[in-house]
């Protein structure tokens, strides 16, 4: 709605009013288009909420930068005190750990670790298949068992349908047979 038919739906409305009411409503709605918009707060925070209460570390005044740097020595001191010392590294694994200066004995150790990870690889993957396979035999047979049961319910469901249908139609014929005799 523009100002124009603003100011004429003012008018409209306050036709019977006194002018002095009519020139205090245009002064509320020309300071009010003076303020700027503004989000409203999204949450009011009092003084006794739980955000303006202290940290734990905040409740002693004591604990300055003493207590501070003796914390720093305690963790230093337990640090070296807790680390167990390295575990020296046998010869022979150090040496099989670094490739060798000769081409082709790194081509032979190349091709000998790849024969180790395809042989790994192959164990790995046979294991694997025939887990996967015994744990879909076993899903088979939880499902074939699911379906058999729900497929004996639904027959159970339908002889009782029927033997209710025929009961109900041995009571109609019943009664329509009846209506002649009794005379």
């Amino acid at each position: 709605m523009d100002r124009q038919a603003m100011d004429e739906e003012l008018k409209a409305l306050f036709r019977e009013d006194p002018p002095e009411d009519q020139e205090r409503v245009a002064a509320t709605i020309a300071a009010l288009r003076q303020v700027p918009d503004q989000e409203p707060p999204w949450r009011i925070a009092f003084v006794s909420d739980k955000v303006f209460e202290p940290r734990w570390w905040q409740r002693f005044p004591a604990w300055g930068m003493a207590s501070a740097s003796a914390m720093l020595s305690l963790a230093i001191l337990g640090h070296g005190w807790m680390m167990r010392p390295a575990a020296a590294v046998p010869a022979a694994v150090a040496t099989a750990q670094t490739a060798p200066a000769d081409p082709a004995a790194y081509e032979k150790l190349s091709r000998q670790l790849e024969a180790r990870f395809e042989a790994r690889l192959t164990e790995a993957l046979a294991d694997a298949k025939q887990t996967h396979d015994v744990q879909l035999k076993e899903a088979v047979a939880v499902a074939e068992k699911r379906l058999e049961f729900q497929h004996r319910a639904q027959m159970l469901t339908v002889e009782e349908n029927f033997d209710l249908f025929r009961k109900q139609m041995n009571r109609m014929i019943v009664a329509s047979a009846d209506l002649g005799s009794t005379r």
